[in-house]
Protein backbone atom coordinates (compact mmCIF):
# COMPACT_ATOMS: atom_id res chain seq x y z
CA UNK A 1 0.00 0.00 0.00
CA UNK A 2 1.39 3.41 -1.35
CA UNK A 3 0.63 6.60 1.38
CA UNK A 4 -0.97 9.64 0.16
CA UNK A 5 1.83 12.46 1.08
CA UNK A 6 -0.57 14.17 3.50
CA UNK A 7 -0.78 10.66 5.72
CA UNK A 8 2.83 10.44 4.86
CA UNK A 9 3.18 14.22 6.47
CA UNK A 10 0.80 13.64 8.69
CA UNK A 11 3.13 10.45 10.01
CA UNK A 12 6.11 12.40 10.06
CA UNK A 13 5.10 15.00 12.11
CA UNK A 14 3.70 12.71 14.58
CA UNK A 15 6.74 10.68 15.13
CA UNK A 16 8.78 13.82 15.32
CA UNK A 17 6.41 15.44 17.90
CA UNK A 18 7.08 11.86 19.96
CA UNK A 19 10.71 11.90 19.44
CA UNK A 20 11.03 15.72 20.68
CA UNK A 21 8.75 14.79 24.00
CA UNK A 22 11.27 12.63 24.77
CA UNK A 23 14.45 14.82 24.34
CA UNK A 24 12.70 17.74 26.37
CA UNK A 25 11.85 15.46 28.68
CA UNK A 26 15.09 13.94 29.87
CA UNK A 27 17.42 17.32 28.89
CA UNK A 28 14.99 19.40 30.81
CA UNK A 29 15.20 17.02 34.22
CA UNK A 30 18.45 18.29 36.21
CA UNK A 31 20.13 16.08 39.05
CA UNK A 32 19.94 17.88 42.29
CA UNK A 33 21.42 14.48 43.77
CA UNK A 34 23.48 11.67 42.74
CA UNK A 35 24.87 9.71 46.21
CA UNK A 36 24.17 7.02 48.51
CA UNK A 37 22.41 4.93 45.69
CA UNK A 38 19.95 7.70 45.37
CA UNK A 39 19.46 10.06 42.13
CA UNK A 40 17.01 12.85 42.14
CA UNK A 41 15.55 14.49 39.21
CA UNK A 42 13.62 17.89 39.12
CA UNK A 43 12.15 19.29 36.24
CA UNK A 44 11.01 22.49 35.16
CA UNK A 45 8.81 23.18 38.65
CA UNK A 46 5.42 24.34 37.77
CA UNK A 47 3.89 27.12 39.70
CA UNK A 48 2.98 25.36 43.23
CA UNK A 49 3.78 22.10 42.42
CA UNK A 50 6.23 19.76 44.38
CA UNK A 51 7.82 17.48 41.64
CA UNK A 52 11.09 15.19 41.39
CA UNK A 53 11.75 11.73 39.67
CA UNK A 54 14.46 9.37 41.89
CA UNK A 55 15.99 6.34 41.93
CA UNK A 56 17.11 4.30 44.53
CA UNK A 57 19.54 0.96 44.35
CA UNK A 58 19.18 -1.59 46.54
CA UNK A 59 22.11 -4.27 46.12
CA UNK A 60 21.37 -7.69 47.29
CA UNK A 61 17.53 -6.50 48.01
CA UNK A 62 14.51 -8.33 46.11
CA UNK A 63 11.23 -6.84 45.15
CA UNK A 64 9.35 -9.14 47.34
CA UNK A 65 11.08 -6.91 50.34
CA UNK A 66 10.46 -3.47 48.75
CA UNK A 67 6.35 -4.61 47.98
CA UNK A 68 6.35 -5.59 51.54
CA UNK A 69 7.02 -2.39 53.30
CA UNK A 70 5.14 -0.60 51.08
CA UNK A 71 1.99 -2.53 51.45
CA UNK A 72 2.75 -1.89 55.18
CA UNK A 73 0.36 1.06 54.76
CA UNK A 74 0.48 1.82 58.53
CA UNK A 75 3.99 1.46 58.73
CA UNK A 76 4.11 4.58 55.91
CA UNK A 77 5.06 6.74 58.77
CA UNK A 78 8.34 5.20 59.58
CA UNK A 79 9.47 6.38 55.86
CA UNK A 80 7.32 9.00 54.27
CA UNK A 81 8.29 12.32 54.60
CA UNK A 82 5.98 13.66 57.40
CA UNK A 83 3.66 11.16 57.78
CA UNK A 84 1.62 11.15 60.57
CA UNK A 85 -1.18 9.12 59.78
CA UNK A 86 -1.73 6.31 57.31
CA UNK A 87 -5.11 3.98 56.70
CA UNK A 88 -6.19 2.03 54.96
CA UNK A 89 -9.51 2.83 54.12
CA UNK A 90 -10.81 0.16 51.54
CA UNK A 91 -8.84 -2.50 49.03
CA UNK A 92 -11.10 -4.19 45.92
CA UNK A 93 -9.65 -5.92 43.37
CA UNK A 94 -5.79 -4.49 43.02
CA UNK A 95 -6.98 -0.89 43.97
CA UNK A 96 -6.53 0.70 47.33
CA UNK A 97 -7.86 3.46 48.65
CA UNK A 98 -5.52 5.41 51.65
CA UNK A 99 -5.93 7.97 53.66
CA UNK A 100 -2.50 9.96 55.13
CA UNK A 101 -1.66 13.23 57.01
CA UNK A 102 1.51 14.76 56.33
CA UNK A 103 2.93 17.00 58.98
CA UNK A 104 3.02 21.38 58.59
CA UNK A 105 5.20 23.96 60.32
CA UNK A 106 3.38 25.86 62.53
CA UNK A 107 1.69 28.03 62.42
CA UNK A 108 0.19 26.16 59.23
CA UNK A 109 -2.48 23.46 58.85
CA UNK A 110 -1.29 19.72 58.36
CA UNK A 111 -2.22 18.53 54.95
CA UNK A 112 -4.08 15.27 54.22
CA UNK A 113 -5.12 13.63 51.11
CA UNK A 114 -6.87 10.46 49.89
CA UNK A 115 -4.90 8.62 47.32
CA UNK A 116 -6.33 6.06 45.30
CA UNK A 117 -3.41 3.16 44.63
CA UNK A 118 -3.62 0.83 41.04
CA UNK A 119 -1.26 -1.71 41.34
CA UNK A 120 -0.22 -2.53 37.42
CA UNK A 121 2.41 -4.97 38.00
CA UNK A 122 2.79 -7.37 40.90
CA UNK A 123 5.35 -10.39 39.93
CA UNK A 124 9.23 -11.60 41.07
CA UNK A 125 10.36 -9.09 38.85
CA UNK A 126 8.58 -6.26 38.68
CA UNK A 127 6.24 -4.35 41.02
CA UNK A 128 4.42 -0.90 39.78
CA UNK A 129 1.67 1.28 41.26
CA UNK A 130 0.12 4.24 40.08
CA UNK A 131 -1.49 6.63 42.36
CA UNK A 132 -3.74 9.71 42.66
CA UNK A 133 -5.50 11.86 44.89
CA UNK A 134 -9.33 11.39 45.00
CA UNK A 135 -9.97 14.63 47.79
CA UNK A 136 -13.76 13.41 47.96
CA UNK A 137 -13.82 10.48 48.74
CA UNK A 138 -13.87 11.07 52.34
CA UNK A 139 -15.28 14.20 54.10
CA UNK A 140 -12.92 17.21 54.57
CA UNK A 141 -11.55 18.38 58.04
CA UNK A 142 -11.97 21.33 59.51
CA UNK A 143 -8.22 20.92 60.97
CA UNK A 144 -6.40 19.75 58.06
CA UNK A 145 -5.96 20.90 54.52
CA UNK A 146 -7.39 18.28 51.92
CA UNK A 147 -4.53 18.12 49.40
CA UNK A 148 -6.72 18.00 45.70
CA UNK A 149 -3.70 17.74 43.20
CA UNK A 150 -1.53 14.11 44.18
CA UNK A 151 -0.14 12.21 41.33
CA UNK A 152 2.62 9.63 40.96
CA UNK A 153 4.20 6.28 39.87
CA UNK A 154 6.60 3.76 41.67
CA UNK A 155 8.14 1.11 40.21
CA UNK A 156 10.62 -1.86 41.64
CA UNK A 157 12.39 -4.01 39.36
CA UNK A 158 14.55 -6.66 39.61
CA UNK A 159 18.43 -6.12 38.21
CA UNK A 160 21.09 -8.52 38.89
CA UNK A 161 22.70 -6.93 41.74
CA UNK A 162 19.82 -6.36 43.55
CA UNK A 163 16.59 -3.68 43.38
CA UNK A 164 16.02 -0.41 41.52
CA UNK A 165 13.51 1.72 42.81
CA UNK A 166 12.27 4.50 40.48
CA UNK A 167 9.62 7.02 41.81
CA UNK A 168 7.86 10.01 40.27
CA UNK A 169 5.67 12.40 41.94
CA UNK A 170 4.40 15.80 41.87
CA UNK A 171 1.88 17.72 44.15
CA UNK A 172 0.43 20.43 45.05
CA UNK A 173 0.79 21.66 48.94
CA UNK A 174 -1.66 24.53 48.44
CA UNK A 175 1.02 27.33 50.29
CA UNK A 176 1.93 30.59 48.38
CA UNK A 177 5.92 30.02 49.09
CA UNK A 178 8.07 31.60 46.75
CA UNK A 179 9.66 29.45 43.82
CA UNK A 180 12.64 28.06 46.27
CA UNK A 181 10.62 26.29 48.79
CA UNK A 182 9.23 24.56 46.33
CA UNK A 183 12.52 23.65 44.74
CA UNK A 184 13.97 22.91 47.94
CA UNK A 185 11.28 20.34 48.91
CA UNK A 186 11.45 18.57 45.15
CA UNK A 187 14.83 17.44 46.53
CA UNK A 188 14.31 16.87 50.45
CA UNK A 189 11.03 15.04 50.36
CA UNK A 190 12.45 12.33 48.08
CA UNK A 191 16.02 12.14 49.35
CA UNK A 192 14.22 11.71 52.81
CA UNK A 193 11.88 9.13 51.89
CA UNK A 194 14.31 6.83 50.09
CA UNK A 195 17.11 7.39 52.78
CA UNK A 196 14.47 5.80 55.64
CA UNK A 197 13.12 3.12 52.76
CA UNK A 198 16.36 2.24 52.40
CA UNK A 199 17.36 2.12 56.50
CA UNK A 200 14.17 0.29 56.39
CA UNK A 201 15.34 -2.73 54.63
Amino acid sequence: MILSNPIKKFWFILILCLVWNVVFSQRHQKVVYDKEGIKIYNPPLESGFISYTAYLALPGKTVHQVRNVFQDYKAHTEWIYRCLESEKISETDGVVYLYQVSRSNWPFKNRDHILVIQILDDSNNKYRIRFKAEPTFLDYHNRHVRIDDFYGEWEVSQEESGVLVKMFTSFNPKVNFPKAFFRTLSKRVPLETLRKLKAKL
